[in-house]
């Protein structure tokens, strides 16, 4: 029997943080084990669905996140757990797990291959930050609700339908089809997308190759990475068939599923090793 709840955590920011709690009883193959399995990106991130945006005029950092991850996993009283990440979700999945590694039976990553924000002007940092600071004051300006932010922000999109919505999600940045466009727009539409526009502004903060190898090689937990043939995030790898969204599209997901349970259900534990 599956069981599935709306639920909203607390965060330590004072912010809420809604989820999906799903519970599955009387099928388990391994009724001995108990796997607790919390899952990122668009469900218990800030500003991502039915959670709360951060407070106006704040930048959504990823250590921001994981905090979110934390404040989730504590409210539960879940000492340990597989975290479970895709996109951006993966990026902020690696950092917790590097920074708690002990929190972590496994790391289930979906299209990610880590916490790396490239300059939006590559060489060159001052046109970076201008360009960032830019972006940063229209957001600043339009949360305000100055009239001045009309003739710099567009308005957000209205649409007729679901449908409508799912249609012009199909053709976004990550292209999927118009049935993983509808799983999408469950949880982040109100006629308008819900998700927080400060989402996409990438930060100006990076760290150094050496940065990121400490905090990946923190890791102690198994990892399985999943990555589709469409991705634009290694050019040489031995990925599945499919897209950013392998996971939602039906040539793919059963596929995914099948990896998942294989890894979940194997005991050895592994730590990432990074050259």
């Amino acid at each position: 029997m599956i069981e599935t709840t709306q639920v909203k955590f607390a965060a330590s920011n004072g912010c809420s943080i809604a989820g999906i709690q799903t519970t599955t009883t009387g099928a388990s193959s391994n009724p001995k084990k108990e796997i607790r399995i919390l899952a990122v990106h668009g469900w218990i991130l800030p500003g991502h669905g039915l959670s709360d945006p951060l407070p106006p005029t704040q930048t959504y950092y990823l250590w921001d996140h994981a905090l979110a991850i934390l404040d989730v996993s504590m409210s539960l009283s879940w000492d340990t757990f597989i975290l479970l990440g895709h996109s951006m979700g993966g990026h902020v999945a690696y950092l917790f797990a590097g920074c708690y590694p002990e929190k972590l039976d496994a790391l289930v990553v979906i299209e990610s291959v880590g916490h790396i924000n490239k300059l939006k002007i590559p060489g060159n940092d001052s046109a970076s930050m201008r360009d960032f600071l830019d972006r940063r004051r229209i957001l600043n300006i339009e949360e305000q609700g100055s009239d001045a932010s009309m003739t710099m922000m567009k308005p957000k999109t209205l649409y007729e339908s679901v449908e409508a919505a799912a249609k012009a999600r199909m053709n976004g940045v990550t292209k999927v089809s118009l049935q993983a466009a509808m799983a999408l727009c469950e949880r982040g539409l109100e006629r308008v997308w819900t998700t927080d526009k400060r989402l996409w502004m990438r930060h100006f903060f990076q760290w150094d190759h050496a940065g990121i190898k400490a905090i990946m090689e923190s890791i102690k937990c198994r990892v399985l990475v999943i990555l589709g043939s469409a991705s634009p995030l290694l050019s040489e790898s031995d990925p599945l068939m499919g897209t950013h969204h392998l996971h939602l599209e039906s040539e793919t997901r059963e596929m995914v599923a099948s990896l998942l349970r294989e890894f979940l259900w194997s005991s050895p534990r592994s730590s990432l090793q990074l050259s």
